[in-house]
Formats: structure tokens, C-alpha cells, sequence
């Protein structure tokens, strides 16, 4: 079982890993994408570890702040990527969308009761530490959050930067071995054990969204409780759509990015930051692309004298 860096994840409760559970629970929330996901990993691991199935529960809530079908249809064409990129793995995916306000609440503890763990994403912004916490309470299981946001582990350091230049000089000095340590590109093992969905008594109660997936997006986002004035724009989100976009870049754009980037007129742009906000790209893999592309690896850094 791989070993992370103890700054990745933090157990959110004091209840015990259940061996005999029937799956290990997943929760996506903030790193919405089947690759390159630490937190993805590492409940994998644990299933691979307790020889279980592994469940991924995707949910769309309805009511957070400014909910409309802009940001739903972006995340919906995430969750319809994922459910195919799902099916080529033994993992069982589980797409849930609200169609009335509030009407998740209790299936994570729900969940819980069958689980062996529940592992999910950290993220320090919107709603997420909330909800989390709420959770995690309720949880009749261990609890665990793992941040894969960047890079450097949100919670490296301790220490408060007040002028980016002193965040740089700390990156410098400690970044290097966190560059090695990236999450696997495909994290599920081939041989885990398979899931009856039909087997999970909540989703008796709490009906999955994996038929509405397969029905016109437009026709779906109707119907939801969400502000329906803000309307779709022509990007699609989701992990391959990010990936494409990603690929796009690096071939066309990489070279002049630092000359492009500040000149509207050059639309030298990546483009990328609905991927990354929305978790359907992640840090590691545009780095990942990135020294690829350029044939370079970590090791080729200097080392800076941390007295430096």
C-alpha cells in the first residue's frame, strides 16, 4: 500500500475502520475526475488492502451558492465522463443529482452503515469544510480527507506567508520531494472486487442519477432547482474534455506561454481554469504533461540549501 506524506491526509473522526464492511466508500466532491486523484488512491489502496469493492459516490447538490445551469451542466458533464471512464474499472460509480433541495442529506451516513471506510476529498474553500465536518460526525466509520489541490500539500507548513516572494523562496527550499510523490495516472486495480449496486439498501431511498446521465442534458437541467437565467456555454466540461484541452495547450501554446499569456490579443491563455476548479483536471497531471512534453523530471534540480 503506497504511503503518503502525512501532510495529505487527516482523519476527520475518531470511529474505527470496519474490516467487515461490505465496500470501501469514495465520496468525490471537490477532485471530480477518474486520474491522477490522491484521494481516489488511496481508498483504492484500502480496498485493495481489505480485498473489498470500491464505491465512488459523486454528488451534485442544489443548493449552493449561485446554482444554476452554468455550473451544473459543467459538473454534469463530468459526472457522465467519469460514469464511462468508471466502466473500464472494477469500481462501482455512483452518480447522484438532487432534484429537490436537500434531498442528500443523511445518504453519506446512510452509506456509512455498510462501509468499511469513507475516504474523501480536502479542500479548504467554498462549502466543502462544512460539509465535511458534518459528515464526518455522522459517519459510523473512519473518516478521512486527502488533499490532492496542488503540488505542495495544503498542509506542508504551518507557517503564514505575507509577500509571495517568501512563499517562492519556501517552495524552492521544500518542493522537490513533493514532485516525486504524485498520484498514480490509472489508481484502481484491475482485480477488485466487483459491486451489485442492487446490494446497497440506500440507494433504495436515494435514486441515482446514472439513468438521467444517459438523457438529453438540456431535458435534465430543466427540471432541477436551480437558477435556470444563467444558461450552458458551448465549453464542456469533464475529465476528457479537460485532458483534450490540456493536450491542446502543451502542443500548440507551451512555448509561447510565458511571452502570450499577459497579451488578450495573442489569446495565449491555457484555458484550463474551469478543469482545475471544478476538479476535472488536477495539479499533478498538468504538471505530469508538462515534463513529459519538455523530457525533464525533478531530479534535474539543484539542490537550495535550506539555510539559503
Amino acid at each position: 500500500m503506497k504511503i503518503y506524506p502525512k501532510e495529505r491526509y487527516r482523519a476527520l473522526n475518531q470511529a474505527a475502520l470496519n474490516p467487515s464492511g461490505d465496500f470501501v466508500l469514495y465520496w468525490m466532491t471537490a477532485q471530480r475526475r477518474p486520474r491522477w486523484n490522491h484521494a481516489l488512491e488511496h481508498a483504492a489502496d484500502l480496498a485493495n488492502e481489505l480485498q473489498k469493492p470500491l464505491l465512488v459516490l459523486e454528488g451534485l447538490r442544489s443548493d449552493y451558492l449561485h446554482a444554476n445551469r452554468r455550473h451544473h451542466s459543467f459538473v454534469i458533464d463530468g459526472m457522465q465522463a467519469n460514469s464511462r471512464a468508471f466502466k473500464e474499472t472494477p469500481a462501482a460509480y455512483a452518480p447522484f443529482i438532487e432534484s429537490e433541495l436537500g434531498e442528500g442529506k443523511g445518504l453519506i451516513k446512510a452509506l456509512s452503515e455498510q462501509a468499511c471506510t469513507v475516504v474523501t476529498d480536502d479542500h479548504p474553500g467554498f462549502f466543502y469544510p462544512q460539509m465535511r465536518s458534518a459528515a464526518a460526525t455522522q459517519c459510523a466509520v473512519s473518516f478521512e480527507a486527502v488533499d490532492s489541490c496542488g503540488l505542495y500539500p495544503l498542509y506542508g507548513t504551518d507557517r503564514c506567508f505575507l509577500r509571495a516572494y517568501d512563499f517562492r523562496r519556501y517552495l524552492q527550499k521544500n518542493l522537490q520531494g513533493h514532485l516525486e510523490l504524485i498520484p498514480k495516472e490509472s489508481p484502481i486495480p484491475s482485480d477488485l472486487p466487483e459491486l451489485d449496486l442492487k446490494t446497497i439498501s440506500a440507494f433504495g431511498h436515494w435514486k441515482l442519477a446514472d439513468e438521467s446521465l444517459t438523457e438529453d442534458r438540456g431535458a435534465l437541467l430543466d427540471r432541477l432547482p436551480i437558477d435556470q437565467s444563467v444558461r450552458e456555454t458551448s465549453t464542456p466540461g469533464g475529465h476528457d474534455a479537460g485532458t483534450a484541452k490540456l493536450d491542446h495547450w502543451i502542443k500548440e501554446h507551451l512555448k509561447t506561454y510565458k511571452e502570450d499569456r499577459n497579451h488578450p490579443d495573442e489569446d495565449g491563455t491555457s484555458k484550463l481554469s474551469p478543469y482545475l476548479h471544478y476538479g476535472h483536471l488536477g495539479a499533478h497531471q498538468v504538471f505530469e504533461s508538462i515534463t513529459r512534453s519538455e523530457d525533464w523530471t525533478p531530479k534535474r534540480i539543484s539542490p537550495v540549501s535550506k539555510g539559503a
